[in-house]
């Protein structure tokens, strides 16, 4: 009578009981020997962990990189470690044949994250260089002044020096304010350089301005909400923005610094007395 092995798959003749291709017992379920390999099912079977063992180095090698793409900019040194494991294990994923596409999409992520945290190394070098402080460092400082505000004046009255003239305004703590050498009066409000609700009413030419003003103040070791835009409406609807640099903590009485110059090699900061306002 003919059986069919359960081991094998040979159909043979059931003479003895066990199968003359393996020699396992016919109609039963035995362990297969670690190295059993069956003629009849083509490439040999792999047991046990070494199949899983193929997919570590490339799986590895995309998780990594995932984390250099994630801290390429904001900790880019931290990118350029993660990113450079990842490649270095893609390499080792191909050359010890393990899955390729993981291995091969951790070169490509790794690489461009490499390039990527290179350029944002050298941009905060840049930068701390300029203004004394890295790109997350800019960028929380921005956060600070838009959820914070500027540093305001009010209730105060401050000079702005020039080569021609000296205008004296005393600011009242009600939004007005008066010329005090002209009596010429109007109102004003103080801005940060991250409010959008003056920044939307001026020129490219004066945003550029601005944007200056507070790279040279960052360069002198200020923050950019000790930057302070100073808005004087006149009676007949003139605007005129005035910037200061007003320092952390500012009281009435203490100095700041008015900014002129149209660029880096004209720009400076020049120190104001302020004095509480007695002509309101």
């Amino acid at each position: 009578m003919k059986e069919q092995c359960m081991i094998c798959g040979s159909v043979v003749e059931d003479v003895s009981g066990i199968c003359p291709v393996c020699g396992s017992v016919l109609g039963r379920t035995t362990q297969v020997p670690y190295n059993y390999q069956n003629p009849n099912m083509g490439a040999p079977r792999t047991y046990g962990g070494a199949g899983k063992k193929k997919i570590v180095f490339s799986v590895l090698s995309i998780v990594l990189a995932v984390f250099g793409l994630f801290f390429m900019c904001c900790v880019p040194w931290l990118g350029l470690l993660f990113s450079i494991a990842a490649i270095v294990l893609g390499i080792i994923a191909l050359v010890k044949k393990h899955i390729k596409v993981p291995a091969i999409l951790g070169l490509v992520f790794g690489g461009i994250a490499v390039l990527i945290s290179l350029i944002a190394l050298v941009m905060n070098l840049l930068m701390q260089v300029a203004v004394g402080t890295s790109i997350p460092g800019i960028l929380k400082e921005c956060m600070v002044s838009m959820e914070e505000g500027p540093n305001e004046l009010e209730d105060i009255v401050v000079t702005v020096p020039s080569d021609v003239w000296v205008n004296t305004y005393a600011l009242a703590s009600d939004g007005r304010y008066t010329e005090v050498n002209s009596g010429e009066t109007g109102t004003y409000q103080c801005y940060g350089y991250m409010d959008n609700s003056v920044q939307k009413y001026m020129s490219e030419a004066e945003k550029n301005q601005m944007t200056e003003y507070v790279v040279f103040a960052m360069s002198k070791g200020y923050e950019v909400r000790e930057v302070t835009i100073l808005e004087l409406t006149d009676s007949t609807g003139d605007e005129e923005y005035v910037v200061f640099v007003v320092p952390e903590g500012f009281q009435p009485g203490d100095s700041i610094y008015y900014m002129e110059g149209t660029s880096a090699s004209t720009m400076q900061m020049k120190e104001v007395m302020t004095f509480e306002n007695y002509y309101d």
